[in-house]
């Protein structure tokens, strides 16, 4: 029931995003932020890790199920896109003032809703570390976690790199 209402609600967040970008895009005729939907779908990816991974815990241990563990680093290496999407807002300096408070609250919407998604993959993971762990050990890695998220937005952001690149492009980085 709770996921359910979870679902729910990021749906609609997710919907109010890409419904707030599409009617920006019917009034101006350019579709100049649309990088914010695939943003966007990047975010998801964390949760749909942890969902999946949460789904595995059930019959099969963390440690001893390589699948366990792959899920677990993809959910670490998609988790700083759900933050990432907040950097965007660097590209409001770029808008002309008549669009200037539609875009902001645009990409503010996107933000939170970025952010949400984030932090809904990461409570489950919270969660189940403690299960299985000390509390200040489990805390201390989601804490670690966040400082990796940070770098890797930085990464992001000044140095370009991509999540997908570590698969598609890993000399490069």
């Amino acid at each position: 029931m709770e996921q359910s209402r979870l679902v729910r609600a990021l749906g609609i967040l997710g919907a109010t995003s890409v419904g707030l970008l599409l009617v920006r895009c019917l009034a101006y005729g350019r579709m100049e932020f649309g990088y914010m939907v695939w943003n966007l779908l990047l975010a998801t990816m964390p949760l749909l890790f942890v969902w999946l991974l949460l789904e595995r815990l059930k019959t099969n241990h963390w440690s001893s199920d390589w699948i366990c563990i792959v899920l677990s680093l993809l959910w670490l290496g998609f988790l700083p896109n759900s933050f990432y999407i907040v950097t965007d807002l660097i590209h409001l300096a770029e808008v002309t003032n008549q669009t200037l408070l539609y875009d902001s609250v645009m990409m503010f919407v996107f933000s939170i809703t970025g952010f949400t998604l984030g932090y809904a993959a990461v409570i489950p993971m919270h969660q189940q570390l403690r299960r299985r762990l000390k509390p200040f050990q489990a805390d201390s890695i989601i804490g670690i976690v966040f400082l990796l998220c940070s770098f890797a937005i930085f990464l992001g952001r000044y140095m370009r790199w991509n999540t997908w690149d570590i698969l598609a492009n890993p000399a490069g980085l």
